[in-house]
């Protein structure tokens, strides 16, 4: 893959705090992992029937686990461990729910054959070049 077609903008900062190689594995292992992800989603059924293909309905469960993720630090158990009995000892309540949106945005990339690895660090290299809160004053 040729960096400069995979991550120059042309309004971008150079790419000095990833390295190269970093940011070509993380978009090769991002996508094996959207991938896997997706297929695992279609596997479990939640491809099936033309109202579960509807982009805003599953955008909107995006939102859902965005959501979640606020009660969870509303209700003061965003640090507990999570209350799946299998995943406590390995992550808390607002690390499963952010890993559910994350998770849920990968299946809809890939279903709408988006590149979201590459364009991650395309943003975050623009991103760079930006100024301070974008410009924003408040």
């Amino acid at each position: 893959m040729d960096r400069t077609t995979i991550f120059t903008h042309p309004d971008s900062a150079p790419l000095e705090d990833i390295p190269e190689r970093t940011a070509l594995l993380f978009v090769q292992a991002f996508d094996e992992v959207q991938e896997a992800l997706f297929n695992n989603a279609v596997a479990h059924g939640f491809w099936q029937g033309p109202k579960r293909q509807n982009p805003l309905e599953k955008l909107f469960l995006v939102t859902t686990e965005v959501a979640e993720a606020g009660e969870a630090i509303r209700n003061r158990t965003a640090d507990l461990p999570c209350e799946k009995e299998e995943l406590a000892p390995i992550m808390s309540n607002l690390e499963e729910e952010i890993a559910d949106t994350i998770i849920r945005l990968m299946d809809f990339a890939q279903a709408h054959g988006l590149k979201v690895g590459r364009a991650i660090i395309a943003k975050h290299e623009y991103n760079r070049g930006r100024p301070f809160k974008h410009g924003k004053t408040c």
